[in-house]
């Protein structure tokens, strides 16, 4: 009965501490409860006065970007590219048709945060769905400005403690754009001391073998 007990409070502990993903709207906030991280800011990726165009999706690293079906392209615009028929401040990615941008982390991220908005017009009744391992969701809603002159996006950045493995967004305004789209740095892990000197050890132990070998031949 003890054991049994002891169980039922590792569990119940075990998914107490699974709160739910945290959203954050102020930048400073997310960077102190996040971490280090990646960022994809796109420069560079499209010429200055023009976008170029992926069907169906775009990778980074670990981050692919698609639209809403395989025949809707994805697009990276510059900043004075005629896409709406206004510039806007930076090279940012953008869903091309349809009203959803998706973004897939392969094997998933503990934070992310980007700048959201649209092309077109301002964004209201704009969505950020968030898909997590195991199969829970997690959704926000705001309204967000367009990316125009003078206008950084909608921040928005989460921390979960279930890793994030995809990021949909949607709006009512069309030609859903983000820009400085970041994830968890990936952190190197560190080798033990002892398995540094594993190799050595068996160097050691073959030396030993061999001279044991050689006294047995004398």
């Amino acid at each position: 009965m003890k054991y049994v007990v002891l169980l039922l409070a590792s569990f119940v502990s075990a998914h107490a501490a699974n709160a739910a993903p945290m959203f954050f709207t102020d930048k400073a906030l997310f960077d102190v409860a996040a971490g280090p991280q990646t960022t994809l800011d796109f420069e560079g990726e499209a010429p200055v006065n023009a976008a170029v165009l992926f069907t169906p999706s775009v990778t980074f690293g670990s981050v692919t970007f698609r639209s809403q079906t395989i025949s809707q392209s994805v697009g990276i615009g510059g900043p004075l590219a005629n896409i709406t028929g206004s510039p806007f401040d930076s090279t940012v990615l953008f869903a091309n048709s349809g009203t959803l941008l998706i973004a897939d982390i392969a094997e998933g991220t503990p934070s992310f945060s980007a700048n959201f908005g649209t092309l077109n017009t301002a964004a209201p009744n704009a969505r950020i769905t968030l898909s997590l391992s195991g199969g829970g969701t997690e959704q926000f809603s705001f309204n967000g400005p367009d990316l125009a002159p003078g206008e950084a996006g909608f921040f928005i950045g989460v921390t979960s403690d279930i890793p994030i493995v995809s990021v949909f967004y949607e709006s009512s305004g069309g030609f859903e754009a983000l820009d400085n789209f970041s994830i968890a740095a990936v952190q190197a892990v560190p080798v033990p001391a002892a398995g540094l000197l594993f190799p050595g050890a068996l160097a050691g132990y073959a030396w030993v073998a061999r001279r044991k070998k050689r006294r047995v031949s004398l």
